[in-house]
């Protein structure tokens, strides 16, 4: 009894003191900004990321909320995450993230007016003090594709974040680059 006490005890510390730990591995005051630049579609909202300690380690948690505005069921849109570190340089770690239908536990079809969110586990704790989330692609139910206009994404990320002086690669490849 007293050494089964002991472990949950042992435990519950651990994880305490990985839980105030979590607080000094992110920045006070991070940003997680959305652009919002298919509003006619789809409505991004509640980005947000944090360093927590999860699975044995420290990681970058993302989560990200959705709504279909549109007309049409949405089959899958793709979104780019942009991050920077506290300097204002970009970070490699952003990226794409495909998001299947409702969210990566349901690809069935987003349906107009539905919400749903999800969210990302990264493998490490990241020094991101500024991350910028816009939709890059959108594939609908009927086989209507629609992108994402480069210039206009640009400015807009210009006008809310000005002290960007270099925004680095806002359209990620896509796949494995070819050799």
């Amino acid at each position: 009894m007293r050494i089964v006490l002991f472990v949950l005890l042992l435990v519950g510390l651990t994880a305490t003191g990985a839980s105030a730990q979590t607080d000094k591995l992110n920045f006070h005051d991070r940003q997680a900004v959305v652009i919002n630049n298919a509003p006619q579609f789809i409505q991004l909202s509640d980005f947000s990321f944090r360093n927590t300690y999860s699975q044995s380690r420290f990681r970058l948690n993302t989560d990200l909320a959705w709504k279909n505005v549109s007309s049409k069921p949405i089959v899958a849109f793709e979104v780019v995450m942009l991050r920077y570190d506290p300097f204002n340089r970009p970070l490699s770690s952003g990226g794409r993230w495909l998001i299947t239908g409702r969210n990566s536990g349901d690809w069935s079809p987003l349906m107009p007016g539905q919400s749903s969110n999800d969210g990302m586990v990264g493998f490490d704790a990241e020094p991101v003090l500024t991350s910028i989330v816009y939709v890059r692609a959108i594939r609908f139910a009927d086989g209507d594709v629609w992108m994402f206009d480069r210039a206009s994404v640009e400015k807009q990320i210009r006008q809310k974040l000005p002290v960007l002086k270099e925004l680095g690669e806002i359209n990620p490849p896509v796949g494995e680059p070819k050799k």
